[in-house]
Protein backbone atom coordinates (compact mmCIF):
# COMPACT_ATOMS: atom_id res chain seq x y z
CA UNK A 1 0.00 0.00 0.00
CA UNK A 2 2.87 2.21 0.70
CA UNK A 3 4.19 1.88 -2.65
CA UNK A 4 0.56 2.36 -4.63
CA UNK A 5 0.98 5.92 -2.49
CA UNK A 6 4.17 7.01 -3.29
CA UNK A 7 3.02 6.20 -7.03
CA UNK A 8 0.01 7.68 -6.43
CA UNK A 9 1.65 10.82 -4.81
CA UNK A 10 4.35 11.35 -7.35
CA UNK A 11 1.80 11.04 -10.37
CA UNK A 12 -0.33 13.53 -8.63
CA UNK A 13 2.85 16.19 -8.39
CA UNK A 14 3.84 15.70 -12.12
CA UNK A 15 0.83 15.91 -13.58
CA UNK A 16 -0.89 19.17 -11.25
CA UNK A 17 1.82 21.06 -12.54
CA UNK A 18 2.60 20.75 -16.67
CA UNK A 19 5.66 22.53 -17.49
CA UNK A 20 5.95 25.01 -20.68
CA UNK A 21 8.59 23.62 -23.19
CA UNK A 22 11.79 25.04 -23.84
CA UNK A 23 13.14 27.26 -27.12
CA UNK A 24 16.30 25.88 -28.39
CA UNK A 25 17.86 28.23 -30.88
CA UNK A 26 19.49 25.36 -32.85
CA UNK A 27 19.05 21.37 -32.65
CA UNK A 28 20.34 18.60 -34.97
CA UNK A 29 17.78 16.26 -36.26
CA UNK A 30 19.74 14.27 -38.42
CA UNK A 31 19.61 15.65 -41.60
CA UNK A 32 19.33 19.56 -40.39
CA UNK A 33 19.51 21.66 -37.90
CA UNK A 34 16.72 24.11 -36.93
CA UNK A 35 15.11 26.08 -33.85
CA UNK A 36 13.08 23.89 -31.92
CA UNK A 37 11.39 23.29 -28.46
CA UNK A 38 12.50 20.17 -25.75
CA UNK A 39 10.14 19.13 -23.28
CA UNK A 40 11.36 16.81 -20.30
CA UNK A 41 9.17 13.59 -19.81
CA UNK A 42 10.24 12.03 -16.42
CA UNK A 43 9.35 8.01 -17.88
CA UNK A 44 12.02 5.65 -19.91
CA UNK A 45 12.34 6.61 -23.48
CA UNK A 46 11.14 3.86 -24.78
CA UNK A 47 7.30 4.08 -23.52
CA UNK A 48 7.72 8.12 -24.56
CA UNK A 49 8.46 6.84 -27.88
CA UNK A 50 5.52 4.82 -28.80
CA UNK A 51 3.04 7.58 -26.98
CA UNK A 52 4.65 10.83 -29.15
CA UNK A 53 3.56 8.09 -32.47
CA UNK A 54 0.34 7.55 -31.09
CA UNK A 55 -0.01 11.70 -29.96
CA UNK A 56 0.45 13.01 -33.37
CA UNK A 57 -2.02 10.08 -34.98
CA UNK A 58 -4.60 10.94 -32.40
CA UNK A 59 -4.45 14.56 -32.31
CA UNK A 60 -3.25 15.42 -36.01
CA UNK A 61 -3.67 12.17 -37.81
CA UNK A 62 -0.14 12.73 -38.68
CA UNK A 63 1.93 9.42 -39.33
CA UNK A 64 5.56 10.73 -38.38
CA UNK A 65 7.95 8.70 -39.42
CA UNK A 66 10.88 6.97 -38.42
CA UNK A 67 14.13 8.00 -39.35
CA UNK A 68 16.98 6.26 -37.38
CA UNK A 69 17.00 5.14 -33.86
CA UNK A 70 19.78 3.64 -31.65
CA UNK A 71 20.03 2.57 -27.94
CA UNK A 72 19.26 6.20 -26.59
CA UNK A 73 17.37 8.31 -28.92
CA UNK A 74 14.65 8.05 -31.84
CA UNK A 75 14.33 10.44 -34.49
CA UNK A 76 11.69 11.19 -36.59
CA UNK A 77 10.70 13.14 -39.85
CA UNK A 78 7.27 13.87 -41.23
CA UNK A 79 8.04 15.39 -44.50
CA UNK A 80 5.00 17.49 -46.14
CA UNK A 81 2.52 16.17 -43.64
CA UNK A 82 -0.76 19.31 -43.11
CA UNK A 83 -1.01 20.41 -39.48
CA UNK A 84 -3.53 23.04 -39.49
CA UNK A 85 -2.73 24.19 -36.42
CA UNK A 86 0.83 25.60 -37.21
CA UNK A 87 0.14 26.62 -41.04
CA UNK A 88 -2.49 26.10 -44.22
CA UNK A 89 0.66 24.74 -45.87
CA UNK A 90 1.71 21.43 -45.83
CA UNK A 91 4.92 21.12 -43.02
CA UNK A 92 7.84 19.19 -42.09
CA UNK A 93 7.61 18.02 -38.66
CA UNK A 94 10.81 16.96 -36.92
CA UNK A 95 11.53 15.54 -33.38
CA UNK A 96 13.24 13.40 -31.30
CA UNK A 97 13.29 11.48 -28.27
CA UNK A 98 15.75 10.99 -26.31
CA UNK A 99 17.32 9.46 -23.08
CA UNK A 100 18.44 10.75 -20.27
CA UNK A 101 18.35 8.32 -18.09
CA UNK A 102 16.54 5.51 -17.55
CA UNK A 103 13.81 7.46 -16.46
CA UNK A 104 14.09 10.71 -17.82
CA UNK A 105 13.19 11.10 -21.65
CA UNK A 106 13.72 15.13 -23.55
CA UNK A 107 11.22 15.38 -26.72
CA UNK A 108 12.30 17.63 -29.32
CA UNK A 109 10.25 19.75 -31.97
CA UNK A 110 11.16 21.61 -35.04
CA UNK A 111 8.98 22.48 -37.75
CA UNK A 112 10.33 23.03 -41.47
CA UNK A 113 8.05 25.41 -43.72
CA UNK A 114 10.13 24.51 -47.50
CA UNK A 115 13.58 23.54 -48.60
CA UNK A 116 15.70 25.20 -46.30
CA UNK A 117 13.05 26.98 -44.22
CA UNK A 118 12.50 26.53 -40.85
CA UNK A 119 10.66 28.01 -38.22
CA UNK A 120 12.34 29.80 -35.61
CA UNK A 121 11.33 32.93 -33.07
CA UNK A 122 12.52 35.37 -35.78
CA UNK A 123 11.19 33.67 -38.70
CA UNK A 124 7.64 31.94 -38.74
CA UNK A 125 7.16 32.50 -35.17
CA UNK A 126 3.27 31.98 -35.05
CA UNK A 127 4.07 28.08 -36.59
CA UNK A 128 7.14 28.31 -34.14
CA UNK A 129 5.31 29.21 -31.18
CA UNK A 130 2.04 26.68 -32.06
CA UNK A 131 4.93 23.77 -32.27
CA UNK A 132 5.37 24.69 -28.62
CA UNK A 133 1.90 24.67 -27.31
CA UNK A 134 1.91 21.18 -29.60
CA UNK A 135 4.92 19.50 -27.29
CA UNK A 136 3.74 21.11 -24.29
CA UNK A 137 0.12 19.48 -24.29
CA UNK A 138 2.14 16.60 -25.40
CA UNK A 139 2.96 16.30 -21.29
CA UNK A 140 -0.67 16.03 -19.95
CA UNK A 141 -1.27 13.69 -22.62
CA UNK A 142 1.44 11.51 -22.11
CA UNK A 143 1.21 11.10 -18.23
CA UNK A 144 -2.42 10.74 -18.87
CA UNK A 145 -2.11 7.90 -20.78
CA UNK A 146 0.66 6.52 -18.61
CA UNK A 147 -0.44 6.69 -15.78
CA UNK A 148 -3.42 6.03 -16.71
CA UNK A 149 -2.23 2.38 -17.87
CA UNK A 150 -0.44 2.34 -14.40
CA UNK A 151 -3.75 3.42 -12.43
CA UNK A 152 -5.82 0.54 -15.00
CA UNK A 153 -3.11 -2.16 -14.10
CA UNK A 154 -3.18 -1.49 -9.81
CA UNK A 155 -6.75 -1.46 -10.21
CA UNK A 156 -6.42 -4.64 -12.07
CA UNK A 157 -3.98 -6.09 -8.91
CA UNK A 158 -6.09 -3.84 -6.20
CA UNK A 159 -9.36 -6.27 -7.61
CA UNK A 160 -7.20 -9.34 -7.90
CA UNK A 161 -5.88 -8.85 -4.11
CA UNK A 162 -9.62 -8.15 -3.03
CA UNK A 163 -10.93 -11.48 -4.96
CA UNK A 164 -8.01 -13.42 -3.39
CA UNK A 165 -8.44 -11.92 0.19
CA UNK A 166 -12.14 -12.76 0.07
CA UNK A 167 -10.99 -16.54 -0.98
CA UNK A 168 -8.75 -16.25 1.75
CA UNK A 169 -12.04 -14.91 4.00
CA UNK A 170 -14.07 -17.84 2.79
CA UNK A 171 -11.59 -20.49 3.42
CA UNK A 172 -10.60 -18.99 6.73
CA UNK A 173 -14.68 -18.57 7.65
CA UNK A 174 -14.80 -22.55 6.52
CA UNK A 175 -11.81 -23.83 8.58
CA UNK A 176 -13.31 -22.08 11.50
CA UNK A 177 -16.72 -23.78 11.48
CA UNK A 178 -14.99 -27.08 10.48
CA UNK A 179 -12.75 -26.55 14.01
CA UNK A 180 -16.35 -25.97 16.03
CA UNK A 181 -17.44 -28.98 14.82
CA UNK A 182 -14.28 -30.83 15.80
CA UNK A 183 -14.73 -28.98 18.79
CA UNK A 184 -17.88 -29.76 19.59
CA UNK A 185 -17.29 -33.45 18.09
CA UNK A 186 -14.12 -33.67 21.08
CA UNK A 187 -16.74 -32.08 23.25
CA UNK A 188 -19.15 -34.91 23.08
CA UNK A 189 -16.13 -37.64 22.37
CA UNK A 190 -14.69 -36.83 25.63
CA UNK A 191 -18.44 -36.68 27.51
CA UNK A 192 -18.95 -40.51 25.81
CA UNK A 193 -15.01 -41.32 27.12
CA UNK A 194 -16.21 -40.40 30.38
CA UNK A 195 -19.45 -42.58 30.06
CA UNK A 196 -17.53 -45.33 28.58
CA UNK A 197 -15.14 -45.10 31.89
CA UNK A 198 -17.55 -45.24 34.23
CA UNK A 199 -19.20 -48.58 32.41
CA UNK A 200 -16.02 -49.76 33.06
CA UNK A 201 -15.25 -48.93 37.07
CA UNK A 202 -18.77 -50.47 37.08
CA UNK A 203 -17.99 -53.49 35.14
CA UNK A 204 -14.38 -53.72 36.90
CA UNK A 205 -16.86 -54.29 40.22
CA UNK A 206 -19.18 -56.20 38.98
CA UNK A 207 -15.98 -58.50 37.77
CA UNK A 208 -15.01 -58.76 40.96
CA UNK A 209 -17.91 -59.54 42.36
CA UNK A 210 -18.87 -62.08 40.18
CA UNK A 211 -15.15 -63.75 40.45
CA UNK A 212 -15.43 -64.16 43.55
CA UNK A 213 -18.96 -65.49 43.51
CA UNK A 214 -17.90 -67.80 40.92
CA UNK A 215 -14.89 -69.06 43.00
CA UNK A 216 -17.36 -69.74 45.74
CA UNK A 217 -19.74 -71.75 43.72
CA UNK A 218 -16.78 -73.49 42.42
CA UNK A 219 -15.28 -74.89 46.16
CA UNK A 220 -19.21 -75.22 46.59
CA UNK A 221 -19.57 -77.99 43.86
CA UNK A 222 -16.23 -79.31 44.42
CA UNK A 223 -17.74 -80.20 47.80
CA UNK A 224 -20.78 -81.23 47.29
CA UNK A 225 -18.72 -83.81 44.22
CA UNK A 226 -17.32 -85.20 47.35
CA UNK A 227 -20.44 -85.52 49.67
CA UNK A 228 -22.33 -87.02 46.73
CA UNK A 229 -19.38 -89.36 45.76
CA UNK A 230 -19.54 -90.94 49.28
CA UNK A 231 -22.78 -92.17 49.15
CA UNK A 232 -23.03 -93.37 45.59
CA UNK A 233 -24.31 -96.61 45.10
Amino acid sequence: MKKIFLFLSAAFALTSAFAQSKAITSTTFDEASLAAHEITIEAPADIVIDLWDDYWDDRYDVDIDREDRNREREVYNAKGVTVEAISEKQVDVYSKVAEIDDNTSKVSLGIGLGYDVYASADNFSSSYNTAGEILSAFEPYFYQKYYGEKLSGLKEQLEDARDEKSDLESDLEKSNRRIERWEEDIVKLREDIEKERKEISEARSSMTEQTTKVQQLESDVREMEQLFSRWKQ
